[in-house]
C-alpha cells in the first residue's frame, strides 16, 4: 500500500491530512510526512480520530470471538499483539490497510541496526559501530542499553505470571 492510499485511508475513517503535508514514499527508510508548503503556526496537518486507534480492549475482543475466556488480566502489551497477530492472519481486518503499510521485518533489517541479525552485527562489530552511530550521543547507547533491559525484565514478568497459564490440562483452574 503506498503512503497516499494510507492517507486515504485515514481519511476515509474520519481523519485530517492536510494539502499542506504529501507522504514521501522513500527506499531507504520507508515513508516520511514532508511540508508541500509553508505551514502556519497553529495549523492542523494530521489528525488520527481515536476510531482508528489499537486499543487492547480490540485484543480481548479477538480472544473472547476465539472461545478463549480470559481468567485472568493480560498486559495491554499482550492484548495488542494479539489484535495486530489476528489481522495480520485475516487481511479483511479493519486495521488491515494499515498494517500492510507498515514496514516489512526485511525493510526494518535494511535499514535499521536494532533489527539486524547476529551475522549482519557480527560483521560491523570490528568498525566499532557503535562509537560511529552514537557519535555526539555519548547517552544514546546507555539510554537504548536501559530500555532493552527493561524490555526482557517486562517479558519475563509476564512470561512467570503465565506460567500457571500454560500448565498441563489437570494442573489449570478452569
Amino acid at each position: 500500500m503506498s503512503g497516499a492510499e494510507l492517507a486515504q485511508w485515514l481519511v476515509d475513517n474520519g481523519g485530517i491530512v492536510s494539502s499542506a503535508v504529501r507522504v514521501a514514499e522513500e527506499t531507504a527508510h520507508g515513508r516520511s510526512l514532508w511540508a508541500s508548503r509553508n505551514i502556519d503556526a497553529g495549523e492542523l496537518v494530521l489528525r488520527i480520530p481515536m476510531s482508528v486507534a489499537i486499543k487492547p480492549e480490540m485484543g480481548s475482543r479477538v480472544l473472547r470471538d476465539a472461545g478463549l475466556t480470559q481468567d485472568h488480566a493480560f498486559a495491554d502489551e499482550v492484548l495488542l499483539a494479539v489484535y495486530v497477530a489476528e489481522h495480520l492472519r485475516d487481511a479483511s481486518g479493519f486495521h488491515s490497510k494499515y498494517f500492510r503499510a507498515l514496514p516489512t521485518l526485511q525493510d526494518l533489517r535494511n535499514s535499521l541496526p536494532l533489527f539486524w541479525d547476529p551475522t549482519q552485527l557480527h560483521a560491523v562489530s570490528s568498525l566499532h559501530l557503535k562509537d560511529i552511530l552514537l557519535r555526539g550521543h555519548p547517552t544514546a547507547a546507555s539510554i537504548l542499553e536501559k530500555e532493552i533491559k527493561g524490555l526482557q525484565a517486562a517479558i519475563e514478568a509476564e512470561r512467570l505470571r503465565l506460567a500457571p497459564w500454560h500448565s498441563e490440562p489437570a494442573n489449570r483452574k478452569e
